[in-house]
This record gives C-alpha cells, sequence and structure tokens, in this order.
C-alpha cells in the first residue's frame, strides 16, 4: 500500500488530468488527441499513476476500456480535487478583484430567440 508521502512525491495533477480524460473518453488516442499529446505519453503517464497508487485503473473488456473498481474511486476523487482547484482559482482572483467563474447554460430549443440578448448583456456585464 503506497504511503501518503510516495503519493504527493509521485503522482502529479497532470497524471490526473490525463486519467480523467482517458476515462472520460474511454480511450488512450482519444485522450490523447484531445489534450495534444502522443498516445505513448499518455498510456506511460496513466501506467505510472497507477503504479504509484499500487493498483490498475483501467481493464480491456474486449475491445472497450472500462474503468476498474479502483479506476472509479480515482475518478471520483479527481473531480473533487479539481473542483477544488476551481474553487481556489476564483477565490484567490475574487481576492484580487477579478470575477470569475465557469458559467454553464442548458436550453430548450425556443430559447435561441431570447437567450442571444441575455447572453449579450451578460458578456457586457462580466467580460
Amino acid at each position: 500500500m503506497p504511503r501518503m508521502d510516495d503519493l504527493i512525491r509521485h503522482a502529479t495533477l497532470r497524471q490526473l488530468q490525463i486519467f480523467a480524460a482517458v476515462a472520460k473518453q474511454e480511450s488512450f488516442s482519444r485522450a490523447a488527441e484531445s489534450l495534444y499529446l502522443t498516445q505513448p505519453s499518455v498510456s506511460m503517464q496513466v501506467a505510472k499513476l497507477s503504479r504509484t497508487l499500487g493498483h490498475p485503473l483501467f481493464e480491456h473488456v474486449g475491445k472497450k476500456l472500462t474503468l476498474t473498481e479502483a479506476g472509479q474511486v480515482v475518478l471520483t476523487l479527481c473531480g473533487d480535487i479539481f473542483d477544488a482547484l476551481n474553487r481556489a482559482q476564483m477565490t484567490l482572483a475574487d481576492m484580487s478583484g477579478l470575477k470569475q467563474g465557469r458559467f454553464r447554460l442548458c436550453v430548450v430549443t425556443t430559447a435561441e430567440y431570447f437567450a442571444p440578448r441575455v447572453l449579450g448583456a451578460f458578456s457586457e456585464r462580466y467580460p
């Protein structure tokens, strides 16, 4: 079982980002493309993270790539870590007098008539 010091020293945020991309894309190749990396470097970073954690993170079931139980746990933790980093970034930006954050919008097709006006005003107020 890896010690906390080993995890901090050897697991990187970049490895977690790469792992999360592979999990989301369900493919090493597609993750590599989305991250502008080579497929071998993505595979190598996921393998290093797996060794550091002491558990396999993916398994191949037929031709499909799936998360192992450990991979599911790590993916959930990646979400927590990335959310905490985003909150820290927003808090520090607020301290600097900057307002920033993530804006997500889901609309029905009829919104195409009024959403541009609302978003235009929002964009002017919060560039």
